[in-house]
C-alpha cells in the first residue's frame, strides 16, 4: 500500500524563532484494502467503525485507507461532525504522537478540498489543536504539522480579505429605525434627514476585518496573528459546531488566558523557573471573547465558560489590555446582574417550591 506522507523544509534560526516552510503534503493514494477490513464499509457507520479499529491498531496505512473513503462519501462530513465516536478516535489520535501525522494529513486535505462541511468538520477540532500546538511551543518543540493546518486556514481566509476589507457605515442614532426611536435629548439637537443621509455618504467607515498579510512562514512574529484568524475563522461557524467542541473551547480559553497567580507556589524554583506563561495579544483575546459569548448560551456549559472569562479578565489586567479589561467588566457586571435578578426572582414569595 502506498505510504502517506507530507514533507516540510524545516529551517532553524537563532532563538528566540524558528522558521517552518511547509512544501508540500503529498498524500499518496490508498490501494484498496482486503475485504474483510475495508471491503464491506458501505455507509459512514460502517466507515467510523472502519477508522476506530484502525485507531486502535494504531495502523498508519489502514488510518489512511479509512480517511480516503470518508473523503470520497460526499454525505460523510455532515454525520461525523456530531458523531461522539469519531470524536474519540480523532482525540485518541491527536493525543497519541505516533498518530498525528496522518490526523493533520487528514485536516489538511479536508481544509484545502474547499467543501463546506469538510472545512465545519476540520474546524470542530480547532480548539484542541490550538492547545497541543501551544503546549508544544512553550515546550520549544516543532510543530509543523499543526502549522501546516493552521496556515490552510489562516490563507483561505487571507484570499477572502485581500480584495478589499470588510467594511461598514455606522447609521446615525439620531434617526429612528425599526430597532429604536431617538431619545428626546437627540431630537432636540437632531439634524434634518437630508443632512443626516450627507453626514453618512461623508463620514469615514468603520473597518470589522482588516486586510491581513500573506503568511508563507511560521515565525515568532507572525504567530499570534495567524492563531487570531484561525480562531476568527472558528467564530465564524461557531453556531455549527456541536457542545463537545464548545466545551473545548472554553476549556482551551481558559487553560491559555490563566496566570496561575491564584495557584500555591512551587516547592522549589526549579519548578518555578519552568512554569511558562502563555504569550497572547489583546486580538487574540478578544477573539477568544466573541466565541465564549456565544457560548454563553449553552447552559451545561455556562460555569465553564464564566471561568473562562474571569480567566481572561485577570489576565487582560496583567498585561495591561484595557479594551480586553472594558470588555470583561461589561459582561461580569451583566452575567451578575442576572444572576442576582434569577436569586430574587427565585426567594419572592409564592415562587417557593410546595411540599409534595
Amino acid at each position: 500500500m502506498g505510504k502517506a506522507r507530507y514533507t516540510f523544509d524545516t529551517n532553524k534560526m537563532a532563538e528566540p524563532e524558528s522558521v517552518v516552510t511547509v512544501t508540500s503534503f503529498d498524500v499518496a493514494p490508498a490501494a484498496s484494502e482486503p475485504e474483510s477490513t475495508m471491503g464491506n464499509a458501505t455507509n459512514v457507520i460502517d466507515l467510523v467503525h472502519a477508522f476506530l479499529s484502525a485507531v486502535n491498531q494504531a495502523n498508519g496505512e489502514l488510518i489512511v485507507a479509512s480517511v480516503k473513503q470518508l473523503m470520497a462519501n460526499e454525505d460523510a462530513a455532515k454525520e461525523l461532525l456530531h458523531n461522539e465516536d469519531m470524536t474519540t478516535g480523532v482525540n485518541q489520535l491527536l493525543n497519541a504522537p505516533s498518530g498525528q501525522e496522518a490526523l493533520l494529513m487528514w485536516f489538511y486535505e479536508w481544509y484545502q478540498s474547499g467543501k463546506e462541511d469538510f472545512r465545519k468538520f476540520v474546524l470542530r477540532f480547532v480548539p484542541m489543536l490550538l492547545w497541543t500546538y501551544v503546549s508544544r511551543t512553550l515546550k520549544m518543540e516543532e510543530a509543523p504539522g499543526f502549522e501546516a493546518v493552521f496556515l490552510s486556514i489562516y490563507n483561505d481566509e487571507w484570499l477572502l480579505r485581500k480584495v478589499r476589507p470588510v467594511s461598514f457605515n455606522p447609521p446615525s442614532l439620531a434617526m429612528a429605525s425599526v430597532y429604536h426611536t431617538p431619545s428626546s435629548s437627540q431630537k432636540a439637537t437632531a439634524l434634518t434627514e437630508n443632512a443626516l443621509k450627507t453626514h453618512e455618504r461623508t463620514s469615514g467607515l468603520e473597518t470589522i476585518h482588516r486586510l491581513i498579510p500573506e503568511i508563507q512562514k511560521v515565525t515568532g512574529s507572525n504567530r499570534l496573528t495567524m492563531l487570531r484568524v484561525v480562531l476568527c475563522k472558528y467564530n465564524h461557524y461557531i453556531s455549527s459546531m456541536p457542545l463537545s467542541s464548545l466545551s473545548t473551547f472554553a476549556e482551551f480559553a481558559k487553560a491559555v488566558s490563566s496566570t496561575s497567580f491564584s495557584e500555591p507556589l512551587p516547592a522549589s524554583r526549579e519548578r518555578a523557573a519552568t512554569r511558562k506563561q502563555v504569550v497572547l495579544n489583546d486580538h487574540v483575546l478578544e477573539e477568544l471573547l466573541k466565541g465564549l459569548t456565544f457560548c454563553l448560551n449553552q447552559d451545561a456549559i455556562k460555569p465553564l465558560v464564566i471561568a473562562a472569562i474571569f480567566s481572561i479578565h485577570n489576565k487582560a489586567q496583567r498585561d495591561l489590555y484595557a479594551e480586553v479589561v472594558l470588555t470583561t467588566s461589561c459582561m461580569l457586571s451583566k452575567l451578575r446582574a442576572a444572576s442576582a435578578t434569577s436569586t430574587n426572582a427565585a426567594a419572592a414569595p409564592g415562587n417557593e417550591s410546595q411540599p409534595s
